[in-house]
């Protein structure tokens, strides 16, 4: 049974502590791959926690490809190679939405969030906190190109505590909409290299791509994402894809198919 200490947290939440206390068991094989993971249930119970600060724990681990779940046999996990990049950062984990405890109807189609959920309040009330506070000359004077510069702070300050990224605000670029910035990263990296891209994948990416006549490679994947082979033999200069949630297929792909493709970039 996995057995932590939650004495000393300095302000860092539990599922975060939990997270990183197992995700660095699993990095240092303490924990091997395809072992079964205590159930959450019995994990909180013999921690002393809740069961929801399992559930978060276990997500993000999930999202991050340390371990998988099977339908009705538990958490296990995941096969990690080498890690071919020095840690600078524990990332800390995201908590998971919390579940409905009654069923609804859902809809899966893209761009079809239903407004009811959209907490118009707490927007409507950051909005105006942030106009009576902000330097008035800051609203109204001209801004970098990369985006409002406070806004680009907030976010590394983000990407840091929440990501254990070290990005800096100049590193930022916030532009309007994904259309947008995927004309901005060919303008960026130029129309010589050969871009590849999953296949299949995000309609609107390929179709931004070809519009700025750039050559692109589609590059099949497996259950797992793109293979570091397949890409290696695609003479490819640039990859662009999506790890946590690919689209269509909803794939995450594990942490050791993502430092193989580490090691390619």
């Amino acid at each position: 049974m996995l057995t932590y200490s939650f004495a000393n947290l300095q302000g860092e939440s539990m599922y975060a502590h939990l997270y990183k206390c197992i995700k660095n068991d699993i990095n240092n094989g303490v924990l091997h791959a395809e072992e079964k993971l205590p159930s959450k249930r019995m994990l909180a119970k013999n921690l002393g926690i809740s069961l929801i600060t399992v559930e978060n724990a276990y997500a993000q681990l999930v999202v991050e490809g340390y371990i998988y779940s099977q339908p009705k046999r538990g958490y296990y996990v995941a096969r990690i190679e080498q890690q071919p990049l020095p840690q600078k950062a524990d990332r800390q984990a995201l908590p998971s939405p919390k579940t409905q405890a009654a069923a609804q109807s859902v809809s899966f189609a893209k761009s079809s969030v239903p407004p009811d959920t959209f907490p118009y309040n707490i927007w409507a009330r950051l909005l105006r906190h942030t106009l009576t506070t902000a330097d008035e000359h800051a609203l109204i004077s001209d801004t970098s190109a990369g985006g409002v510069l406070p806004l680009r702070q907030a976010l590394a300050r983000h990407l840091y505590q929440f990501r254990g990224l070290n990005v800096a605000p100049e590193q930022i670029i916030i532009g309007a909409g994904t259309q947008t910035l995927y004309n901005l990263i060919v303008q960026l990296l130029g129309r010589s290299h050969v871009y590849a891209l999953e296949n299949p994948g995000y309609p609107q990416l390929a179709a931004a791509y070809q519009a700025n006549d750039v050559f692109c490679r589609y590059l099949p994947m497996d259950a797992q994402g793109i293979r570091a082979d397949v890409l290696e033999n695609s003479g490819a200069d640039i990859l662009h894809i999506s790890p946590s949630h690919q689209f269509p297929t909803g794939i995450v792909m594990p942490v050791s198919r993502r430092y193989e493709l580490l090691r390619w970039a």
